[in-house]
């Protein structure tokens, strides 16, 4: 009998150690914990960030969690931790951390500080190359301790400051304070030089920086010169990506006080490119603002899922800037803004009505049917927008019918693709079949000399049959 204890002991050993050996191995408990035990063991946090309804979520759980070499390698350096953002404690840590999409893969110190951020999943190996990077970040952060130092005993030499803004961008640290410091120390001119410029653009990261006026007077020196048009673009993808990240932060707390703080520095920002300054601003200027700041604030809603209020901005935006043009001023707006078009980028928003909103500006360069009414075509484009944003976040059946008017007056405005197929899916989600399809019929007869166009509303009539 003890012979045979002994072997079945040791079957189990042999068997189902290994089960457990294999894998992940994540820590349960409070986050307070998990730091507790990340300083006792001496190891940054691994924490995995997901929802129950995220599809790369749960294939990132089945597929790399499990396999030995992951196992490994997260056992053996980090403690692991999984929360799920929508429920108790993870919704404070996903917020702290600006999670914004799933999954996400945080790299956490065990001063509790973000070493690294990675979104999505991607398979086994690259998982195991994200956490390697962690690791080199980990390290790195005892040299960055030094630089923290230099900096700290003042040393504030432009090679230094340079470095350290170099370091502190590489490793995803904020930069607006080292960057304050930056601009103090240079030299006054009343321009700067390419490279200087193209540096400044590469480091901005806030818009609670003195780098950022002071880059926005640049924009507005250098935005007719075609030499410049390189450092140009440079500088509005500085500028978008300042903003971004002040939303994010604003998301991240669900402060509206910072996203009313961002409003007033974009639009400084404007001024200053538009040769306003605090000056008095016409009646189509402030128009403009006050569009900024509604698309500011519905980006804000919509990001930290305030659905009241995102519904009623929505309304708002859709009912009063929008579905009150009527086709004359349109087509006056069309053919002013068509005959600005030379004009550098960006400058041509104080003229385009609503061009400022996000999605619409982003869609709008696939309203390709009418080049020369791009105010016709980007109105459209932001009224289906506003429409599926809507049917998004409200049941309501008025709601529907609101953001069913809204399509069609899209439609009327500019029949492109992709604004007839908004319209036909909210037409069927309507219980009105046989009007969606009327209307790709209409639309797939009038692309018949544009293949692309035409396959694509082609294949949207084909999943209404």
């Amino acid at each position: 009998m003890a012979l045979f204890r002994s072997a079945f002991i040791l079957f189990l050993l042999t068997s189902v150690s290994p089960i457990f050996a294999d894998g992940v191995r994540f820590f349960h408990g409070s986050w307070s914990q998990v730091l507790a035990e990340a300083r006792r063991q001496n190891k940054p946090i691994f924490v995995d960030v997901y929802t129950t309804w995220c599809g790369p979520c749960k294939l990132m759980s089945a597929q790399a969690f499990p396999n030995a070499r992951v196992g490994s390698r997260m056992n053996d350096n980090f403690i692991n931790y999984k929360i799920d953002a929508e429920k108790g404690e993870g919704q404070t840590v996903a917020q702290r951390y600006g999670v914004q999409a799933y999954p996400t893969s945080l790299f956490i110190s065990i001063e509790g500080k973000l070493i690294r951020r990675t979104l999505g999943y991607n398979g086994v190996d690259w998982f195991l190359a994200e956490a390697q990077r962690a690791l080199s970040d980990a390290n790195e952060s005892h040299s960055m301790a030094l630089w923290n130092k230099k900096y700290d005993a003042g040393d504030r030499s432009p090679a230094f400051m340079r470095g350290m803004l170099r370091k502190q961008a590489e490793y995803d640290r904020p930069t607006g304070d080292v960057l304050d410091d930056y601009v103090k120390i240079l030299p006054k001119t009343d321009t700067m030089a390419s490279e200087e410029i193209k540096f400044l653009s590469e480091m901005l990261s806030t818009t609670y920086t003195k780098a950022y006026p002071l880059l926005a007077v640049t924009a507005a020196q250098i935005a007719t010169n075609p030499a410049h048009q390189s450092l140009t673009e440079g500088l509005y993808k500085a500028f978008a990506r300042a903003e971004k990240n002040d939303l994010n932060d604003a998301v991240a707390t669900q402060d509206e006080i910072l996203v009313e703080n961002l409003i007033t520095n974009i639009a400084a920002r404007k001024r200053i490119q538009m040769g306003i300054g605090k000056g008095p601003v016409s009646p189509e200027q402030k128009a403009m603002f006050d569009r900024d700041a509604d698309d500011t604030r519905l980006r804000f809603y919509k990001a930290s899922r305030l659905q009241a209020h995102y519904v009623s901005l929505v309304k708002k935006i859709a009912e009063t800037r929008l579905m009150a043009k009527t086709d004359a001023e349109l087509a006056i707006a069309d053919s002013l803004t068509f005959a600005r078009s030379t004009l550098a980028p960006g400058t041509v928003s104080a003229f385009v009505p609503d061009s400022s909103n996000q999605a619409a500006t982003v869609d709008s360069a696939s309203v390709s049917m009418a080049p020369k009414k791009p105010v016709s075509g980007i109105t459209a484009r932001q009224l289906c927008d506003l429409a599926k944003g809507l049917t998004e976040s409200s049941a309501d059946k008025k709601d529907l019918a609101l953001a069913l008017r809204w399509s069609a007056r899209a439609v009327q405005i500019d029949s492109a693709p992709q604004n007839v197929i908004t319209h036909a899916r909210l037409l069927n989600r309507l219980g009105r079949k046989v009007e969606a399809k009327q209307q790709l019929s209409k639309a797939i007869a009038l692309y018949q000399d544009n293949v692309s166009h035409k396959a694509m509303l082609q294949g949207e009539l084909a999943r209404l049959k």
